[in-house]
């Protein structure tokens, strides 16, 4: 795969639930520039713009997306965001992007999570940009390393009021991506793993976190 300067990223950067995003039909009118902002104030390196997507309500496999710069919708192709160093892409997203009932933490771990994906593609971390010949693969490697990404910050207590229930979605995104990428890659080559896993925890090392939320979410 070229990593030049604007060449097309061949996959979409989708912000998926496993649980079907199809919310309930509520905005809730979150100021995401702002939450970013606070979060990092250095996003404006990555990401061009925060744009409202085209329609009020989230598509049913996605919360928000990244794009190219301008681009309107993150499922089509066409938008899909670029890789290069330095470049910036833009973030689209919904009236119901958290939806009805989600803590404010997890609108902060949406936000955070696209930031993940725009510096990632603009090589402003250490994290590989490889290409797998297969946008299937690819997807989940991107996204297992950015929901990885919002566990380890959850875990810092960066997202606060993030619910049990919240960071369970996420814990389990993470699962569905690492796994189905640890499969591939232990199919094809099981020496390349040891590369991989260095940036994908096993999901087993988070489980006593996930076991500790749930226990304190039953106290009275």
């Amino acid at each position: 795969m070229s990593r030049r300067r604007g060449f097309i990223f061949p996959i979409l950067i989708l912000l998926s639930s496993l649980a079907g995003a199809a919310g309930v039909p509520i905005s809730t009118g979150d100021d995401f520039e702002r939450l970013l902002a606070a979060m990092h104030p250095d996003y404006t390196n990555y990401i061009g713009a925060i744009r409202t997507g085209s329609t009020r309500f989230h598509p049913l496999t996605l919360y928000m997306g990244l794009v190219r710069k301008g681009g309107e919708d993150p499922t089509l192709p066409e938008d899909a965001p670029l890789l290069g160093h330095g470049v910036k892409n833009d973030v689209v997203v919904y009236a119901d992007s958290r939806e009805a009932g989600r803590s404010d933490g997890w609108a902060m771990l949406l936000i955070d999570h696209e930031y993940f994906h725009a510096r990632h593609l603009a090589r402003g971390d250490n994290t590989p940009v490889p290409s797998f010949g297969s946008p299937e693969v690819d997807r989940h490697f991107y996204e297992a390393v950015a929901w990885g990404y919002n566990l380890a910050e959850a875990e810092e207590g960066e997202y606060p009021t993030l619910t049990h229930a919240d960071y369970l979605e996420a814990f389990r995104n993470y699962t569905m991506h690492f796994e189905s990428f640890r499969d591939y890659i232990l199919r094809r080559d099981r020496h390349a793993w040891a590369h991989y896993r260095r940036f994908l925890p096993d999901p087993a090392s988070r489980e006593r976190t996930v076991l500790a939320r749930n226990q304190l979410d039953l106290l009275p």
